[in-house]
């Protein structure tokens, strides 16, 4: 991950955020006062400048506190599923929330979903404590408190809180010393929505929550993450489908074990616990779907929708780990099925893995190489470089933190006007071409192409 995060040229969403707010005093990143306001990630923009400025402003520095949130995600992982399963099926469960491709690429870029995604972990583990021995007021509340965090750090995951908050009121409300813990929960989400209301209303003004589709929920959600965890793998065609097959018979599972402890009505800590776990994908997609029918958004898709990979696998993990312990005669079947999946995760991240380009953003990956060819070029002459709209962010990050004066700004203008050099995306080089533009470099892993005019 750490290679990856050094090696990777700084992408189009990225740089776009260094551009607009990162680099920006800190009251325009609170006023998110900006372009594109949904893409100032609260929580991300803070802790990448802090990084930024006091270790340099290069790719590694500003994606640190994505790194290290993934170091808090491993661990908190691991020992929420240590808690609701067999070691096995644990181990199995840990690497379904651990080797998805988009997850941890999302973990190795200047973003806030990775970040997010390692508060809602968090809290989980704090929640599965609660649930299985209340009364316990400041874990509710220290879980509600932590998952608000990764709410300001991407706003997508109020879904989530909103299926945490259900769980833990409800827990409450049956339990003793309700009041107190009741009061605790309703402290710290009203504390929360002052925080957030404002920041939607904002999103709202521009008419721009997330980066939504379509199709609906099942279509962009479910179908959308399971295309793009399939990215550059050869074997998509029918893996995908497969993959398919294996998420709904794990949903079943998991709703049909919320439904049968739901029913006994939580007899002990452990299924309260596991009955939380079990359901919060559902509330959570509940909750989603509310939120796009009252605010008008699109339906989650690929990086706003990876919350749900570690909520499925924690989920799918639970209800196993359940069926084990009611039946002995089950557990090796359990045991090898819940394997027989994680290696399947492995093998098929060893085969997309690379530190070369991202998956969503593949475009940008030669975008260093550009800056390198062009300062080779230049001489002592000042240089208007034209780009496909694409580009502009990630080449405008290098030249302003490369401080090259000798490059006009970059603007998102045709590529084709009167520019010294014109930097061709691959669906704009074969026009550039005939229109008489001169090769000077060709970039075989993105089949960009940077030209001059001809003539």
């Amino acid at each position: 991950m750490g290679l990856r995060a050094s090696r990777l040229a700084f992408t189009h969403d990225e740089a776009f955020t260094y551009n607009h707010y990162i680099s920006k005093p800190l009251g325009t990143i609170l006023e998110f006062d900006g372009p594109e306001r949904s893409n100032n990630h609260l929580v991300n923009t803070l802790l990448a400048k802090v990084s930024g400025h006091f270790l340099g402003k290069r790719e590694l520095p500003l994606r640190l506190p994505n790194l290290a949130a993934f170091a808090v995600y491993l661990v908190f992982a691991w020992l929420l599923l240590c808690r609701r399963a067999p070691p096995l099926v644990a181990l199995s469960g840990y690497v379904l929330a651990s080797a998805n491709p988009l997850l941890l690429e999302m973990f190795g870029l200047c973003r806030g979903y990775g970040l997010s995604i390692a508060f809602l972990v968090a809290a989980l583990f704090l929640a599965d404590r609660a649930l299985e021995r209340p009364p316990a007021a400041h874990l509710e509340a220290g879980a509600l408190a932590i998952l608000g965090v990764g709410v300001l750090a991407q706003l997508v995951l109020v879904d989530s809180y909103a299926a945490l908050l259900l769980i833990l009121g409800a827990n409450a409300a049956q339990g003793p010393r309700r009041a107190r813990r009741l009061f605790a929960m309703a402290a710290v989400t009203l504390a929360l929505a002052a925080a957030v209301v404002p920041i939607v209303r904002l999103f709202a003004s521009a008419g721009f929550y997330h980066a939504g589709a379509t199709h609906g929920f099942f279509e962009d959600t479910v179908k959308g993450t399971i295309f793009y965890s399939f990215m550059r793998a050869p074997y998509a065609g029918w893996a995908r489908p497969a993959a398919l097959g294996v998420v709904v018979a794990c949903l079943a599972l998991s709703a049909g074990t919320a439904l049968v402890l739901l029913a006994r009505r939580g007899e002990n800590g452990a299924e309260r616990a596991t009955l939380g776990l079990a359901a919060l994908p559902f509330l959570s997609a509940a909750a989603a779907l509310t939120q796009s029918a009252l605010l008008h958004t699109g339906s989650l898709r690929d990086r706003t929708a990876l919350f749900f990979v570690p909520l499925f696998a924690f989920a799918a993990t639970a209800a196993l780990g359940w069926l084990a312990s009611r039946n002995g005669g089950l557990h090796l079947v359990v045991s090898t099925a819940a394997a027989v999946l994680a290696l399947a995760s492995l093998v098929h991240l060893a085969r997309v893995a690379n530190t070369r380009e991202s998956f969503l953003w593949w475009f940008d990956a030669d975008d260093r190489r550009v800056i390198d060819d062009l300062t080779r070029l230049h001489g002592a002459r000042p240089i208007r470089l034209g780009v496909t709209w694409y580009f502009e962010p990630s080449l405008n990050f290098y030249r302003v933190t490369r401080r090259l004066d000798w490059l006009s700004p970059i603007t998102r203008e045709s590529p084709f006007g009167a520019y010294d050099y014109s930097y061709f995306m691959n669906i704009d080089v074969d026009e550039a071409l005939r229109r008489g533009w001169v090769p000077v470099a060709r970039y075989e892993q993105t089949h960009s192409m940077l030209a001059r005019p001809g003539g």
